[in-house]
Protein backbone atom coordinates (compact mmCIF):
# COMPACT_ATOMS: atom_id res chain seq x y z
CA UNK A 1 0.00 0.00 0.00
CA UNK A 2 1.20 3.52 -0.80
CA UNK A 3 0.03 7.01 -1.67
CA UNK A 4 0.22 8.63 -5.09
CA UNK A 5 -0.70 12.25 -4.45
CA UNK A 6 -1.88 13.87 -7.68
CA UNK A 7 -1.84 17.67 -7.73
CA UNK A 8 -3.30 19.93 -10.42
CA UNK A 9 -0.41 22.09 -11.67
CA UNK A 10 -2.82 24.86 -12.62
CA UNK A 11 -4.21 25.22 -9.07
CA UNK A 12 -1.45 26.05 -6.57
CA UNK A 13 -4.09 26.91 -3.98
CA UNK A 14 -4.77 23.17 -3.56
CA UNK A 15 -1.33 22.58 -2.04
CA UNK A 16 -2.53 23.56 1.45
CA UNK A 17 -5.27 20.91 1.39
CA UNK A 18 -2.82 18.33 0.06
CA UNK A 19 -0.50 19.13 2.97
CA UNK A 20 -3.36 18.53 5.42
CA UNK A 21 -3.96 15.11 3.88
CA UNK A 22 -0.30 14.20 4.23
CA UNK A 23 -0.41 15.10 7.92
CA UNK A 24 -3.00 12.42 8.68
CA UNK A 25 -1.48 9.73 10.91
CA UNK A 26 -2.44 6.98 8.46
CA UNK A 27 -0.51 8.71 5.67
CA UNK A 28 2.74 9.23 7.54
CA UNK A 29 3.83 5.59 7.46
CA UNK A 30 3.10 4.86 3.80
CA UNK A 31 5.38 5.26 0.78
CA UNK A 32 4.61 8.50 -1.06
CA UNK A 33 5.00 9.63 -4.67
CA UNK A 34 3.83 13.06 -5.81
CA UNK A 35 2.52 13.58 -9.35
CA UNK A 36 1.98 17.16 -10.51
CA UNK A 37 -0.52 16.79 -13.35
CA UNK A 38 -1.62 18.99 -16.28
CA UNK A 39 1.87 20.03 -17.31
CA UNK A 40 0.54 20.28 -20.86
CA UNK A 41 -1.22 23.50 -19.72
CA UNK A 42 0.34 26.75 -18.52
CA UNK A 43 1.05 26.28 -14.83
CA UNK A 44 2.54 28.15 -11.92
CA UNK A 45 4.17 25.35 -9.95
CA UNK A 46 7.74 24.18 -9.92
CA UNK A 47 9.40 21.45 -7.87
CA UNK A 48 10.70 23.84 -5.21
CA UNK A 49 7.21 25.23 -4.64
CA UNK A 50 5.71 21.75 -4.38
CA UNK A 51 8.39 20.46 -2.01
CA UNK A 52 8.26 23.51 0.26
CA UNK A 53 4.45 23.72 0.33
CA UNK A 54 4.05 20.03 1.12
CA UNK A 55 7.14 19.93 3.37
CA UNK A 56 8.40 16.86 1.56
CA UNK A 57 11.48 14.94 2.56
CA UNK A 58 14.26 14.88 -0.01
CA UNK A 59 13.65 11.19 -0.71
CA UNK A 60 10.03 11.72 -1.84
CA UNK A 61 9.89 11.61 -5.65
CA UNK A 62 8.04 14.41 -7.45
CA UNK A 63 7.02 13.89 -11.08
CA UNK A 64 5.59 16.46 -13.48
CA UNK A 65 3.18 14.63 -15.75
CA UNK A 66 0.44 15.07 -18.32
CA UNK A 67 -2.16 12.34 -18.04
CA UNK A 68 -3.78 13.70 -21.20
CA UNK A 69 -0.59 13.15 -23.21
CA UNK A 70 0.39 10.20 -21.00
CA UNK A 71 3.83 11.68 -20.49
CA UNK A 72 5.81 10.21 -17.60
CA UNK A 73 2.75 8.58 -16.00
CA UNK A 74 4.46 5.18 -16.15
CA UNK A 75 7.38 6.55 -14.08
CA UNK A 76 4.96 7.40 -11.26
CA UNK A 77 3.55 3.87 -11.22
CA UNK A 78 6.96 2.18 -11.53
CA UNK A 79 8.36 4.30 -8.72
CA UNK A 80 5.45 3.51 -6.41
CA UNK A 81 5.77 -0.22 -7.06
CA UNK A 82 9.49 0.00 -6.30
CA UNK A 83 8.92 1.93 -3.07
CA UNK A 84 6.25 -0.49 -1.87
CA UNK A 85 8.37 -3.56 -2.54
CA UNK A 86 11.45 -2.04 -0.87
CA UNK A 87 9.62 -0.58 2.14
CA UNK A 88 6.52 -2.60 2.97
CA UNK A 89 4.43 -0.90 5.64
Amino acid sequence: MGIILVIDATKPDTLARARELLMLPSASKLPLVVAVNKTDLPHLMDEVMVRESLRLRDDVPVFFISSLKRSDVHFVIETMVDRITRHPY
